[in-house]
């Protein structure tokens, strides 16, 4: 039967397709990617996973990854699947015509982090007009703009194109996330209206004060946008302690504006010794590592090892090594490799500010650093008392705390590439008087058990932690540094430093000696000779 209604004939058709988004044509790119790295939001309760989804098969989720390898990545170049970010900053890089600006939230990562250092490097270099904000609260989750993370975030804000202002930005940290969008407006219109601003180099003096009304939000620095490094003005409530860490990594020993410089020999670690091998050297799986780890660690036993952090039993300089490495068969060829970085002497690179006493960690008998304790071998065995020293001293904990990832609350991470860039006391320019006198005063101090890093100056009871006091004295001196107001400068830096949020975390309590020595006993649990 015919209805008389005809059927349109089926063609061919060539369509030309069109770029839809084209590049270098926009004029402002905003975004906030997700966090994609498995496990990068511990406080989450569901972590995300890289291009995994709950109906994706993992086959596909695979062919996505090796999709975003196989991009020409220009500004990610080097993030690797560290997460996503980079490759969104990467994108907007493309997108945006020159002038354009970029705005982002980010994982507070993104300013340490070593995989991100081309992304800092582009901003440093082809960007004007950088503004960097974060938050400076002891919660994590108080340090977030995102609703749903738990992580420390950053807003970076950028113009793309080189300008007058170029190689430097504006580093907002907030006192607290704003309350309400009315809220956050002003606050922005005070970041932007602020032009003439104190810098990063000027003498400790803090920085501009952001008010709304009588109420402060927050502080501005001016800072040095760092090609090669870390940018460390992060979740920081005390600028000058910003601009106390910049002279000092700058070889001048500057605690407040109305006292002199004082020269000081600076470095990096990584000009002075040699770190450890990755923790998969020592024990990974798959033919790499060169060890079984066993627990415990005898005088008898070859390969001692520093593996597991315990703060209760290291709070002294000097600690025990806690585990040993038992040799596999085939283990030989890498055992040479890390025996040529063992040492006495190791740095905690996952340092909680708010439970370890110490940062640098002296074995008696050389032990493997495994884990969060990385070995720092000197050529000189000798070097290794200053360098003790001046780590666990409060310029050595300045130096850690600006040059750390502070993404959780009490915690200054660092990579092992990061350690080797870490700012230190150039041992190698002390005298011969000077190496004398650092060893008298490490076994002078070695069995001290000295407090956690936060509670240097207890607030409560407006008490120093003596110890600390003592170290931070012995220190100076040592440096030929003997003027009292210098030294009356060095409490006040301690007493700053415990009141950073980053620093104090989410912590309330206090640490009991005496109390956690007893426990210790109650429970059996071995401890130092020198803890009774």
């Amino acid at each position: 039967m015919n209805s008389g209604v005809s059927t349109p004939k089926i063609r061919d058709e060539v369509v030309d397709f069109h770029q839809a988004f084209p590049h270098s044509e926009w004029h402002i790119v905003i975004q906030n990617p997700p966090f994609t790295k498995p496990n990068a939001d511990a406080n989450a309760s569901d972590n995300k996973g890289l291009f995994r989804g709950h109906d994706r098969p993992e086959d596909d989720a695979e062919a996505m990854r090796l999709a975003v390898a196989s991009k020409d990545r220009r500004v990610s170049k080097g993030a690797g699947m560290a997460g996503l970010g980079a490759y969104f900053v990467d994108l907007a890089d493309k997108k945006l015509k020159r002038g354009g600006t970029m705005g982002f939230i980010l994982p507070a990562t993104i300013l340490a982090g070593t995989s991100m250092q081309k992304v800092r490097d582009v901003w440093a270099t082809e960007y004007h007009n950088v503004t960097v904000i974060t938050i400076a609260q002891a919660d994590a989750v108080n340090c977030a703009f995102s609703a749903d993370t738990g992580m420390a975030e950053c807003m970076v804000i950028a113009t793309k194109g080189i300008g007058d202002t170029t190689g430097r930005g504006k580093f907002v940290c907030l006192n607290h996330r704003p309350e309400s969008l009315l809220e956050a407006l002003e606050i922005a219109n005070r970041i932007n209206r602020s032009n003439r601003i104190r810098r990063m180099e000027d003498s400790p003096n803090s920085g501009d004060t952001l008010k709304i009304g009588d109420d402060e939000v927050g502080q501005v620095l001016e800072c040095p946008l760092k090609v090669g490094e870390g940018w460390s003005v992060t979740r920081t409530k005390a600028m000058e302690l910003i601009q106390t860490g910049h002279h000092l990594i700058n070889r001048n020993l500057n605690l407040a504006a109305e006292l002199k410089a004082v020269d000081i020999p600076m470095c990096r670690v990584g000009e002075l010794a040699t770190v450890s091998m990755s923790p998969l050297d020592v024990y990974g799986d798959g033919g790499r590592g060169a060890f079984d780890m066993a627990e415990g660690c005898a005088d008898t036993d070859d390969y001692p090892c520093l593996w597991k952090v315990n703060s209760a039993v290291q709070r002294t300089m000097e600690a025990l090594p806690n585990y040993h490495g038992v040799l596999r068969p085939g283990g030989e060829a890498k055992l040479q490799q890390l025996l040529a970085r063992n040492s006495r002497a190791h740095y905690n690179i996952s340092l909680r500010f708010n439970a370890s006493s110490v940062v640098a960690i002296f074995t008696k008998r050389p032990s493997i650093g495994v884990s969060s304790f990385s070995n720092v071998a000197f050529n000189n065995p000798r070097y290794e008392y200053p360098f003790m020293l001046w780590s666990n001293s409060t310029l050595g904990l300045i130096c850690h705390w600006m040059h750390a990832s502070k993404q959780q609350p009490g915690r200054g991470r660092l990579g092992l590439t990061t350690l080797e860039t870490l700012p230190t006391l150039d041992v190698t320019a002390l005298t011969e008087v000077q190496l004398v006198e650092a060893e008298a005063i490490f076994n002078t101090l070695k069995h001290e058990k000295l407090l956690p890093f936060n509670e240097c100056y207890r607030a409560k009871q407006k008490k120093h932690d003596s110890v600390r006091a003592e170290l931070d004295r012995r220190v100076l001196e040592l440096l030929g540094i003997t003027d009292t107001a210098v030294h009356d400068a060095m409490k006040t830096l301690r007493i700053k430093l415990s009141h950073e949020p980053s620093i104090q975390g989410t912590k309330q309590s206090q640490c009991n000696l005496k109390a956690e020595l007893a426990l210790l006993k109650r429970k059996g649990l071995p401890f130092p000779s020198w803890y009774e």
